[in-house]
C-alpha cells in the first residue's frame, strides 16, 4: 500500500469521527438520539437501510459467488416487488398504527410482555452475534489486502464505529451511512473501470458473461446452491431483515410519515438491485481477467480460479489496482463493515433502553437516559469488538458462515411478527414456542452435519425452514392453548 492510499483511508476514518462529534451537540433527548426526531427525509434513510443492509461479506463474496456458481445468486433481484410490496403495505403500517420505537414494543401490543421480552431475547443473539462476525470476517479481507496484523483492523473498525455511534446517535449513523453506501457504489464501479482497462475494453467481460453466465446450478437442491433455493431464500430474507429487524425499521421510523418510510424502503430495494448488478459485473470482470492471466492464478494459488474466488477479490485489490484506488476500495470494505456495525449498535441500545430499562425500570435507573445510552453504547461497541478478537478461525464460504449464524435467529424473529401479524388466533404460546422451535430447526439445519451427522443443507434453506417450521408450530399450538 502506498502514501496515498494510506491518507485515503485515513481520511475516511477521521470524517466519520467528525461527523460523530458535530451531531453529538444535537443528542439532548432520547427521542433525537434514537429517531433524530422523525425528521429525516425518505432519500437518506434509503441510503442508510441500503449501506446497513450490505456487509464487507456481502461485497466481497457476491462477486466470488459469480465466480465460483455463475449468475444464479443475482436471481434473488427477482423477488425484490413482492417483498417490497409486503414490507410497505403490511408491516411498516402496522408499526406506525402504534407509533413505537422498537418492533417489539408492537409484540406487547398483540400478544404480551413475554413476548415482547422473548424476542428481544433472540434479537440480542442474532445482533451481537452478526455484529461480531462482521468485524472479524471484514479484518480477515482488509488484513490480507493491506498485510496488517487482524488484531489491529478489528481494532480500527470496533473502536471508530463506537466513538461516532456513541456521540452522534442516529443522525450520525444515517448521514455516515449515507457517505459509506456512496463509497461502496464507487468503489464497486471504479474496480470495474480498472480492470476494462487493464484488458483493453468490455468485449472480454461480455465474452466472459456469455461463457460463464449460464444458471448451470440446479432448479432445486437441499445440499447446492440452487435457482429456487435462491428465489425462496431471497424472499425469506428480505422479510427478516427488511420487516422483522429493528436496525432496518427503526431507520422507517426517523421519517415523518408512512409514506416518507415506504419511499425510503422503495429506494433500498432498488438500491439493492443496481448493486447487485454492480457486484455481478465485478464478479465476471475479475472471472474474465484472471482468464486471461491464468499464470498468475497458478503462481500465487493453490487450485484452480473458482477453488479459490472468496480470495480473488482481495488478492485484485492488493495486487493490481493502482495507487490511490486501492485506498478508495479499502475505504469502502472498511465502510461495509462499519456501516452494519453502527446501525447494530445504535438498534440495539435502543432496544435496552426501551424494551428493558423504560419497560421493567431497572439498569442505573439513578442515571440519565442520555448518560446511560452514551455509557452503554461504548460498553456494546467495546464488547463487540472484544468478541471479535476471540472468534477462532472461520472456514468456509463467507456468504455461506454468516448465513448459517444469521439464520438461526432471522427465521424464528421473523415467524413470530408473521404470526402477530398474519393469524388472528396466534396467542402467546404459540408464538414463544414458535420462535423455539425455529431456533431449533435452524440449529438442525446449519450445523446438523457437523454434530448429528445429518445430510449437509444449503445456506439458502436455513431462514426459509426456521421461519416456516416456526410459523406452523407456533399456529398449531395456539389453537390448543
Amino acid at each position: 500500500m502506498y502514501t496515498i492510499d494510506g491518507v485515503v483511508i485515513i481520511f475516511y476514518l477521521a470524517g466519520m469521527i467528525v461527523v460523530g462529534f458535530i451531531l453529538s451537540k444535537k443528542q439532548s433527548s432520547t427521542e433525537e438520539y434514537f429517531l433524530a426526531n422523525r425528521s429525516i427525509s425518505w432519500s437518506l434513510i434509503g441510503l442508510s437501510i441500503l449501506g446497513s443492509s450490505i456487509s464487507t461479506i456481502s461485497y466481497l463474496s457476491f462477486p466470488g459467488e459469480i465466480i465460483a456458481n455463475g449468475p444464479t445468486l443475482f436471481l434473488m433481484n427477482l423477488v425484490f416487488p413482492i417483498s417490497y410490496l409486503i414490507i410497505a403495505y403490511v408491516f411498516l403500517p402496522v408499526y406506525f398504527k402504534y407509533k413505537v420505537k422498537t418492533i417489539f414494543e408492537y409484540l406487547e401490543h398483540r400478544f404480551n410482555a413475554n413476548v415482547r421480552l422473548f424476542g428481544v431475547i433472540i434479537f440480542f443473539f442474532m445482533r451481537i452475534s452478526w455484529m461480531a462476525i462482521i468485524i472479524y470476517t471484514a479484518s480477515i479481507a482488509i488484513s490480507s489486502i493491506l498485510n496488517l496484523p487482524i488484531l489491529i483492523i478489528i481494532l480500527i473498525i470496533g473502536l471508530v464505529t463506537t466513538i461516532y455511534t456513541s456521540l452522534g446517535g442516529i443522525r450520525a449513523d444515517i448521514l455516515t451511512d449515507a457517505v459509506q453506501t456512496t463509497i461502496l457504489f464507487l468503489g464497486g464501479i471504479v474496480a470495474i473501470f480498472i480492470i476494462i482497462v487493464a484488458i483493453k475494453g468490455f468485449t472480454p467481460i461480455l465474452d466472459t458473461i456469455l461463457k460463464e453466465g449460464q444458471f448451470n446450478s440446479p432448479i432445486i437442491s437441499m445440499d447446492l446452491t440452487s435457482i429456487l433455493g435462491v428465489l425462496i431464500w431471497s424472499f425469506f430474507i428480505n422479510i427478516a431483515v427488511f420487516g422483522t429487524d429493528q436496525v432496518m425499521v427503526q431507520r422507517c421510523f426517523c421519517t415523518s410519515s408512512l409514506k416518507q418510510a415506504r419511499m425510503g424502503m422503495l429506494f433500498n430495494f432498488i438500491g439493492n438491485f443496481i448493486f447487485g448488478i454492480i457486484l455481478s459485473l465485478i464478479g465476471f470482470a475479475l472471472l474474465s481477467y484472471f482468464t486471461i492471466n491464468n499464470s498468475i492464478i497458478q503462481d500465487y494459488f493453490q487450485g484452480g480460479l473458482k477453488e479459490n474466488a472468496d480470495k480473488i477479490f482481495p488478492f485484485f485489490i492488493s495486487h493490481f489496482m493502482p495507487t490511490g484506488f486501492s485506498g478508495l476500495i479499502i475505504a469502502a470494505l472498511l465502510a461495509a463493515a462499519m456501516s452494519s456495525l453502527d446501525s447494530g449498535i445504535n438498534s440495539t441500545i435502543t432496544v435496552i433502553q426501551i424494551d428493558i430499562r423504560e419497560r421493567y425500570k431497572i439498569l442505573w435507573t439513578n442515571v440519565s437516559s442520555m448518560k446511560f445510552i452514551k455509557i452503554t453504547s461504548v460498553l456494546l461497541g467495546l464488547s463487540i469488538t472484544i468478541l471479535a478478537l476471540i472468534l477462532p478461525s472461520i472456514k468456509g464460504n463467507l456468504l455461506q458462515v454468516s448465513s448459517k449464524i444469521a439464520g438461526l435467529f432471522e427465521g424464528p424473529l421473523s415467524a413470530i411478527f408473521l404470526l402477530g401479524m398474519i393469524s388472528k388466533r396466534a396467542t402467546p404460546f404459540g408464538a414463544i414456542l414458535g420462535g423455539l422451535t425455529g431456533v431449533l430447526a435452524g440449529v438442525v439445519l446449519s450445523y446438523g452435519d457437523i454434530w448429528f451427522g445429518f445430510p449437509p443443507v444449503s445456506f439458502t434453506w436455513i431462514i426459509p425452514f426456521g421461519t416456516t417450521i416456526g410459523f406452523a408450530s407456533g399456529f398449531i399450538a395456539s389453537k390448543f392453548r
